[in-house]
């Protein structure tokens, strides 16, 4: 990453789930589609997201925003709803947990 960018961020989300591996595919097709929403949208300035290591079915998400105002925006648009709605109705996420840090 850009360290110009990295000096940006005021806002990270960070998470990590558990997911059936009868779901890991379309799971991972959701997350492509998320991804590609929030690294278009105003105010984006990362997004990783990997399968660990350590557990096939387990995966890492980032993402560094320029303030919470920006994800706010972000999380309005109807495509990125109806995303997250899949993810988590449609999908069996096993376990998980998600933390937003506010960056100074």
């Amino acid at each position: 990453m850009d360290r110009r960018r990295c000096k940006l961020v005021s806002f990270v989300a960070y998470a990590r789930y558990t997911v059936h591996p009868g779901d890991k595919q379309r799971f991972a097709e959701a997350i492509t589609f998320y991804r590609a929403q929030a690294k278009a949208a105003a105010g984006n300035l990362y997004f990783y997201f990997s399968w660990t290591k350590a557990d096939a079915n387990t995966c890492i998400i980032s993402e560094g925003w320029i303030g919470e105002a920006a994800v706010d925006r972000q999380l309005g648009i109807e495509p990125i709803q109806n995303g997250l709605t899949t993810l988590i109705e449609c999908l069996r996420i096993t376990g998980g947990q998600t933390t937003f840090f506010m960056v100074r």
